[in-house]
């Protein structure tokens, strides 16, 4: 059945209340904290519309924006429009054969509505939306074999249910941990926003439809979506593509997390930082998360090393305070802070770092120096740092082919390698002391 043929908004209240009216049955809804007996009505199948606010559909919403060269406000305006909702019909269509949750599947098999969708008294689906976009489809492809889809059950809201009590109610049946199609972290943290930042919805009633633990749980959440966008647009140079960062919940909370408490340079670079990994995901795959130290407990470590390759200047400046570490702490110390930041000016790894074109060859690079920090690490707690590095300084030497070499870099080489054995023959005579008064000790 299509969904371009709309029953006008008076008919449809006019209907719904009739059938209200007469309506025997009932089923429970959590309404303004209060568990309500609501009317269940039977309605013809193409009379209820699509919510377009629907938050599991907004990353969806902007692909269709661009597959199909809408303007931007597209599903911004009225719900009434018969294009935004045949549109919306083809996302709900899709999500509803997500295999994570094939809702289309499961009602193809049983040929019967086994759920009352939940609407508003003018029509507007708040719960079921997915349910309806299949029963119609299965409907128009087979009206026989699928007549009990003819018309829906839906319990109604009351006439009083305003904007945010939908949005509350929302979060609370589709957010809670149970969702059998979870929402996608972007869309989740859409749906704060619009809740928190337009609707001003009281913080208390959406910690609580959200289960979250604690009031600043809320903020989190958003600045991680902010992050989000912060890259699409200043690093992407697409803004609100959101379908580009779905797969990457964890580094941008991560990344959030790093960036508490740190000064602004610092904290630049360890963004421009995340941004890069982000950007290098699809290469690195599911390594990227591996290398989150990086840009948080190891940071001053990298950032030093990253200088010395790309050739940087690091600034000192006064160090501040160190913040107290939180012994909870998931993620074991990943927060910056101004003790990791070493008192350092990281200005011109900044400008290294913003530049999106270099990625993959910074990519490369920073891979490189991570797997080098976790191994120091590694070789740090067995006592064996120095030999294992010596042994790496070795092996590089071993690979130097001078008959390959473009003879313009001759005076280049010629002067690491004096810089080598003066650091090498330093070293030898520290071991040669030490060992030596070792010695001295035991006669």
């Amino acid at each position: 059945m299509a969904t371009t043929n709309i029953v006008d908004k008076a008919d449809r209240i006019t209907t719904i209340d009739q059938e209200v009216r007469q309506s025997t049955r009932t089923q429970q809804h959590n309404f303004r904290s209060q568990m309500t007996d609501l009317p269940v009505v039977r309605l013809e199948v193409g009379l209820p519309i699509y919510r377009i606010k629907n938050g599991r559909t907004s990353v969806e919403q902007r692909l269709y924006i661009t597959d199909h060269d809408c303007d931007e406000g597209f599903f911004e305006g009225t719900e009434e429009d018969s294009s935004v909702q045949e549109a919306q019909f083809s996302i709900l269509r899709k999500l509803a054969k997500d295999p994570k949750a094939p809702i289309y599947d499961e009602l193809a098999h049983v040929a019967v509505q086994t759920e009352p969708l939940l609407l508003t008294s003018y029509g507007t689906v708040l719960n079921g939306n997915r349910r309806l976009a299949a029963m119609r489809e299965l409907f128009n492809e087979d009206p026989d074999k699928y007549s009990s889809y003819s018309h829906v059950d839906a319990a109604i809201l009351p006439k009083s249910a305003a904007e945010k009590d939908l949005e509350l109610m929302e979060a609370e049946l589709q957010l809670a941990p149970e969702t059998r199609l979870a929402y996608g972290w972007i869309e989740r943290r859409l749906k704060l926003r619009h809740q928190v930042r337009e609707l001003r919805i009281d913080r208390g009633r959406i910690k609580a439809s959200y289960r979250f633990k604690r009031d600043q749980d809320i903020n989190i959440e958003l600045s991680q979506l902010d992050l989000a966008e912060e890259y699409l647009s200043e690093f992407l140079n697409e803004p609100r593509a959101y379908e580009k960062v779905t797969n990457s919940a964890q580094l941008f909370r991560d990344l959030e997390k790093s960036l508490r408490g740190c000064k602004p340079d610092e904290s630049e670079s360890r963004r421009k930082l995340g941004f890069l990994l982000a950007k290098e995901a699809q290469n690195l795959g599911n390594r990227v998360y591996g290398f989150k130290s990086i840009f948080g407990k190891d940071f001053a470590k990298f950032a030093q090393k990253f200088a010395k390759r790309q050739g940087l200047a690091l600034t000192k400046v006064d160090q501040a305070t160190p913040e107290t570490n939180d012994p909870e702490d998931p993620l074991g110390g990943l927060s910056g802070g101004s003790l990791s930041s070493g008192g350092l000016n990281y200005s011109e790894i900044v400008d290294t770092l913003s530049n999106p074109s270099a990625t993959r060859e910074l990519g490369d690079v920073v891979v490189e120096i991570a797997e080098q920090i976790r191994i120091e690490e590694r070789d740090q707690s067995s006592g064996e740092a120095a030999l294992k590095c010596a042994e790496r300084v070795n092996s590089l030497l071993q690979e130097i082919d001078i008959s390959k070499a473009d003879a313009s870099t001759f005076p280049g080489i010629v002067a690491q390698l004096a810089t080598v054995i003066a650091r090498a023959q330093s070293l030898k005579r520290e071991v040669q002391n030490i060992t030596n008064r070792s010695a001295e000790k035991t006669q």
